[in-house]
């Protein structure tokens, strides 16, 4: 069989902000780097403890079209919002030109506490 030739590598920058009544707070910026076809994913849990707050995000460019990126977006997790356990899972599927910053919200209640995921594709 042929052997499977790499896709144009994607890069996406991932801003992580803490959102607590509306009010943002910048937690961290992170690189991921992957090729088209092929997912990446960032993820993080707050403690050990079966309760804590807990959330994946996997990125999958699928084609560019010129200044364009197709990309489907996977995000799961689960939050404590006034004592009680939120769960939440979505897909998105998104065009983004190159260079724009896209904002995944990841919260609940109004005004809401959560988090956002700010991600810049760059290819």
């Amino acid at each position: 069989s042929p052997q499977r030739s790499p896709g144009s590598q994607v890069r996406f920058r991932l801003e992580i902000v803490r959102v607590i009544d509306g009010r943002e707070a910048s937690l961290e910026d992170n690189f991921l780097n992957t090729l088209i076809g092929e997912p990446v994913s960032y993820a993080f849990r707050l403690t050990d403890t079966p309760a804590a707050e807990a959330v994946m995000i996997e990125l999958k460019p699928l084609r560019l079209h010129a200044n364009i990126a197709e990309i489907d977006v996977e995000i799961t997790g689960k939050m404590t919002l006034d004592e009680e356990v939120i769960v939440i899972g979505r897909t998105e599927h998104w065009l983004a030109s190159r260079g724009a910053t896209s904002t995944l919200a990841f919260e609940a209640g109004d005004p809401p506490s959560g988090y956002r995921f700010r991600i810049t594709a760059r290819f």
